[in-house]
């Protein structure tokens, strides 16, 4: 065994101090391997959680996009109704306009002079 008392270090052996430097080593690196390990739980932790957030906000916007949706069909309904319901005038003014063509029609076929158009309705 060597006496380590030239380098200073208090009369160790060189046996002693690699077996101290090698226990010292392995300590070192089981604390690098935990706080490794630990970094990575944190790690899947955050990712977790950020999972989570986006999964909440997926859910957030699905439900604002489901809203939109049924806003959007109320939409449509009611447009769909104001159409039919124009139509549906439309179809009464047609029809008036020929009620009133078939009365000027008659009015001017029994001799009771001209009739005046109706600006706008019947010419």
């Amino acid at each position: 065994m060597a006496d380590s008392s030239f380098f200073g270090l208090g009369g160790f052996t060189t046996e002693a101090i690699a077996g101290g430097l090698g226990v010292g080593l392995t300590q070192l690196a089981n604390w690098l391997l935990q706080r490794r390990a630990q970094r990575a739980a944190e790690a899947q932790a955050a990712v977790a959680a950020r999972q989570v957030d986006r999964d909440a906000g997926f859910r957030e916007l699905l439900e604002v996009v489901k809203t939109i949706r049924g806003e959007l069909e109320e939409m449509r309904e009611e447009v769909d109704r104001e159409r039919d319901s124009r139509r549906s005038a439309e179809e009464q003014v047609r029809t008036l306009r020929d009620e009133l063509h078939a009365l000027r029609n008659q009015i001017h076929l029994r001799g009771l002079g001209p009739v005046p158009s109706i600006p706008g309705l019947i010419s």
